[in-house]
């Protein structure tokens, strides 16, 4: 079984998204050009002329080698074009013991039996707008109404920095995040503005002022909530502004990836739109989370 590990100055790109562009299993995630950005000297596990592939997101602290999930990066894993006989799966896996320290998770399409379940939420756009609607909750209606009655307004736009700075001032200042978090995601917006793979969305009040913003990533088949900013005082913004994509993608074969969550809260708030659990499996082991 020709299955070896390649070093990212030896990968080509080109073949690995081949890969992952006819894989069962695709994600952006595992996109060159989107590792690049969050983990930029990624490697790789190839199996043959990259008929399966898994990124290794390594990096080096105080002389180590660690394996760890890179922000703005919820699954990564082996993907493959066609089925892999568990042996082979097998493999692929043993390379995540090659280190010290690993955190790293797998996509819902690898199945293992260790490890811990995450959560995440897909909403399937296949359907009319009509089918998909009447699978939300009452509160989710309730709050779109209400929206409604505000005379919100939904625009897209290229500003995505009024999105970032919106979240800041609101749910941002609650969280430590580092200077690092947003020089990430600006890249990752960046790179898919040029790639026309990005769509930002502003909830704007009648007073024109922007009351709720989301930044979705487009990968074919699939919709990535990626990044947003709200604020609770806006009854239904947030709500309002999904509906409005919904309304727009419908009877298209995508999902609507929400990208989580394990919280409850949120949880809540993607199952009211009728979206469905898909779960994970998050590896952990060693003592990585005392080093970074």
């Amino acid at each position: 079984m020709p299955l070896h590990k390649v070093k990212h100055k030896n990968i080509d790109f080109k073949k690995w998204d081949k890969c992952i562009n006819s894989a069962t299993n695709s994600h952006v995630y595992a996109k060159s050009w989107y590792l690049n950005i969050v983990s930029p000297n990624w490697q790789g596990v190839i199996l043959n002329d990259y008929e399966a592939v898994m990124p290794l997101t390594t990096k080096t602290k105080l002389g180590i080698t660690l394996l760890r999930q890179p922000p703005f990066c919820q699954q990564l894993g082996v993907f493959f074009t066609t089925g892999l006989s568990p042996e082979t799966t097998q493999a692929f896996y043993k390379h995540l013991n090659n280190f010290w320290l690993t955190d790293y998770q797998l996509n819902s399409s690898n199945k293992v039996t260790t490890g811990k379940q995450r959560t995440n939420h897909e909403l399937s756009l296949d359907k009319t707008y009509e089918d998909i609607y009447s699978g939300f909750n009452t509160n989710t209606k309730r709050n779109i109404n209400k929206a409604k009655k505000g005379n919100l307004e939904a625009i897209f736009t290229s500003d995505y920095q009024s999105v970032i700075a919106y979240f800041k001032k609101t749910k941002g200042k609650t969280l430590n995040l580092t200077d690092d978090y947003y020089v990430t995601l600006q890249k990752i917006i960046s790179e898919g503005l040029k790639r026309k793979e990005i769509k930002i969305i502003h909830i704007l009040n009648q007073q024109k002022e922007m009351v709720s913003g989301a930044i979705l990533l487009e990968h074919p088949q699939r919709t990535y909530f990626l990044f947003s900013a709200n604020n609770k005082k806006n009854a239904g913004a947030m709500h309002y502004l999904i509906n409005e994509y919904i309304k727009l993608n419908c009877e298209r074969k995508i999902i609507f990836d929400f990208e989580g969550s394990d919280d409850e809260n949120l949880a809540k708030f993607y199952t009211g739109f009728g979206a469905k659990k898909a779960t994970y499996t998050r590896i952990k082991k060693g003592i990585f989370k005392h080093i970074l």
